[in-house]
C-alpha cells in the first residue's frame, strides 16, 4: 500500500508468482492528513470514493466492468457486444507514440523526455495509460509511476523504486539505476533472459529469470547480450597492439620515379573487440518476445588508430582484418568511419566488421586468430602514391602485423 499526506491510498494485490491482479485507488475527504512516514487505513466515513482495477491476463475490469482486453498492437474496447481496435505506433524503445483506431483516426499523440517522463501529450482519450516502453503509468494522487512487472519506475528522480532482484548480475551498476542511465538505446522489459535448445539455438523469452524457470527442452543462457558469448566459449576481452616505426617516404618526385628521402615516423593502434550481434524488430514481436530480440551472430568490430610526423602529402593506411573461426577465414576492410569524429591532425581512424552467422557458431568451435595488418602510403600534391619504406638502400613497403591468437578448446 502507498500513502499520500492527504490520506489518498493505492493498494495492490499480487498472485503468488508476482503478478498483479488488482489495484485499488481511495480518495479521501478533504482535511486528512497523514503524518511523513505513517500509513493509516481510512475509515469509512474518510474516503470520498474508490476505485479498483483487476487484471485477468490480458483482459482489464475497471469498477468490475469489462474496460479493454490487450493485444500485441494495441487494446480491444467494447461497446456493448461491438468491438473497437486500437493500434500503437512505437518507435524503437517500443514506446507507444501515437494511438490509433481501427478506422486510422488518431487518439493520442506522447512525447517523452529521454527516461521517460512525459513533456506532451494530445489525445481524445484518456483512458490509454500504456506509454513509456509500453509500460502503464499510474496517474493517480499525482503518483506517476510506471509497472515494469518486477518492479515500479519513478521518471522524476528518475530511479526504480525498489532493489534489481537481479543485483547480483549487475554488481558495477547502481541497484536502482534505471538502464545503466543510459534509456537512449536500453530499456528493461521487465526480467527476462536468453534460453538456448538444439533445434531454435538462442532465443530471448520474457517469462525466463532464471534456470528453474526456464521450459523443459531449453537450457538457461543468462541474462545479457555477453551471456551467449559466454556460453560460446568466446567471451574474449583482447589487448590492445600498436607497432611504431621509422620509415623514408619518396619526396618530390617526378611522376614515374622514385626516390626515397624524407623519414618519418609512423604508428598503428589496434583495438579488436567481440560481441553479440543481437537486432531488435519490434514489429515481429511475441508475447513472450515483445522486442523481438533475435541473436543473429557474433560481430567482430576493429579499429583502427594511425599517425605519422610530418610528409610532403597525406599519409594514409592500407590495412585488412582477417578473423579465423572454425578453420573458416573472414576479412574485412578498413574504412574511414561513417559518423561525423574529431580528430588529430597527423592522425586516421578506421573501423572494420565482420559477422560470423548464428549458423555457423559453435560451443565446441573457436577463434583461432585475429590478424590486422596493413601498409603506409603517402600521396603528394600531384596525385602520386608512394609507399613508406624500411630503408632508402631497401626500398621494401613498410608493413605492420598484430595477430591474437586464441587458446585451443
Amino acid at each position: 500500500m502507498l500513502q499520500f499526506q492527504n490520506g489518498n491510498t493505492t493498494s495492490y494485490q499480487y498472485s503468488n508468482d508476482g503478478v498483479k491482479r488488482k489495484v485499488t485507488h481511495q480518495t479521501a475527504i478533504a482535511n486528512v492528513v497523514i503524518p511523513m512516514g505513517s500509513i493509516q487505513p481510512l475509515s469509512s466515513g474518510q474516503i470520498a470514493y474508490t476505485s479498483t482495477t483487476d487484471y485477468c491476463g490480458n483482459v482489464i475490469y475497471e469498477d468490475g466492468i469489462l474496460s479493454k482486453i490487450l493485444t500485441n498492437e494495441g487494446y480491444i474496447t467494447l461497446s456493448g457486444t461491438t468491438p473497437t481496435y486500437h493500434y500503437y505506433l512505437k518507435d524503437h524503445l517500443g514506446n507507444n507514440r501515437v494511438v490509433i483506431d481501427q478506422n486510422g483516426s488518431v487518439e493520442q499523440v506522447n512525447h517523452y523526455y529521454p527516461f521517460g517522463g512525459l513533456f506532451g501529450e494530445g489525445t481524445s482519450n484518456t483512458n490509454q495509460a500504456y506509454k513509456y516502453n509500453g509500460k502503464e503509468l499510474d496517474r493517480m494522487h499525482g503518483l506517476d509511476w510506471y509497472d515494469y512487472g518486477a518492479r515500479n519506475y519513478d521518471t522524476a528522480l528518475p530511479v526504480w523504486t525498489t532493489v534489481d532482484p537481479l543485483a547480483e548480475k549487475y554488481y558495477n551498476s547502481s541497484t536502482y539505476a534505471y538502464c545503466a542511465n543510459n534509456p537512449i538505446i536500453y530499456i528493461d522489459p521487465d526480467g527476462r533472459d536468453w534460453v538456448n535448445s538444439k533445434k531454435d539455438g538462442y532465443i530471448w523469452m520474457d517469462n525466463v529469470t532464471s534456470p528453474k524457470s526456464t521450459p523443459k527442452g531449453y537450457r538457461y543462457v543468462g541474462s545479457e547480450n555477453s551471456s551467449i558469448l559466454s556460453d560460446l566459449n568466446v567471451n574474449y576481452s583482447l589487448p590492445e597492439q600498436s607497432s611504431n616505426r621509422i620509415g623514408y617516404v619518396a619526396a618530390d618526385a617526378e611522376e614515374g620515379k622514385y626516390a626515397v628521402s624524407h623519414m618519418t615516423n609512423v604508428k598503428a593502434e589496434s583495438n579488436v573487440e567481440i560481441t553479440a550481434n543481437v537486432r531488435y524488430d519490434i514489429k515481429n514481436g511475441t508475447e513472450n518476445n515483445q522486442l523481438g530480440r533475435k541473436f543473429e551472430g557474433v560481430n567482430v568490430s576493429g579499429t583502427l588508430i594511425t599517425s605519422n610526423t610530418a610528409v610532403d602529402g597525406e599519409a594514409n593506411v592500407g590495412a585488412m582484418m582477417k578473423v579465423n573461426y572454425g578453420g573458416q577465414t573472414y576479412t574485412s576492410t578498413f574504412a574511414e568511419p561513417n559518423q561525423t569524429y574529431v580528430k588529430q591532425t597527423g592522425t586516421g581512424v578506421g573501423v572494420a566488421n565482420i559477422n560470423i552467422p548464428a549458423s555457423m557458431l559453435s560451443s565446441v568451435t573457436s577463434f583461432i586468430d585475429v590478424r590486422v595488418s596493413g601498409s603506409w602510403w603517402v600521396t603528394n600534391s600531384t596525385g602520386l602514391k608512394t609507399p613508406v619504406v624500411y630503408h632508402s638502400l631497401a626500398p621494401i613497403p613498410l608493413s605492420f602485423n598484430h595477430n591474437w591468437v586464441f587458446p585451443n578448446k
